[in-house]
């Protein structure tokens, strides 16, 4: 399955990408889908028109619309830097903190806010 990207655009409309110690910077909100895959969600180059994803930091954690339910989220890239891996922890003392979600979780409501880092 393929996660959602979504641009943030500041008050004016403009979209938030720009450059930070070398890189090129964009700050972006990505939606889970319906079936969380164990080892993480793909995050592409691609698919942000870049060549390399070099890391993310998670603005916030991944939450749903009313925010009630959170996730921890961590990005890695692969060894070519063509993707960056999307893990969902659980943050809850129920389920084992920082445990990874289960496969096949139906995470299509959660949305975390990254800063995204390429080339």
């Amino acid at each position: 399955m393929a996660v959602t990207i979504a641009n943030v655009a500041t008050p004016n409309a403009t979209t938030t990408e720009g450059s930070l110690l070398g890189l090129k910077a964009k700050l972006i909100d990505v939606t889970f889908d319906s079936s969380y895959v164990t080892a993480g969600e793909p995050l592409t180059a691609i698919s942000l028109g870049w060549d390399q994803l070099h890391g993310a930091i998670p603005v916030t954690q991944a939450t749903t619309t009313t925010g009630t339910t959170a996730y921890a989220v961590q990005a890695r890239p692969n060894t070519t830097k063509t993707q960056l891996q999307l893990f969902l922890y659980s943050t809850t003392a129920a389920t084992a903190p920082m445990a990874e979600v289960a496969n096949a979780v139906n995470a299509s409501t959660f949305t975390v806010r990254l800063l995204v880092l390429g080339s």
